[in-house]
């Protein structure tokens, strides 16, 4: 159970991370 949810929000937040920088990249860079 700890490892499903260790990897869930693991998981959630790389793809996550991955679409904010993406969207996020030229809302960061000002």
């Amino acid at each position: 159970m700890k490892r499903i949810v260790v990897r869930k929000p693991g998981t959630a937040r790389l793809a996550g991370t991955s679409s904010v920088i993406h969207k996020g990249s030229t809302t960061a860079a000002q």
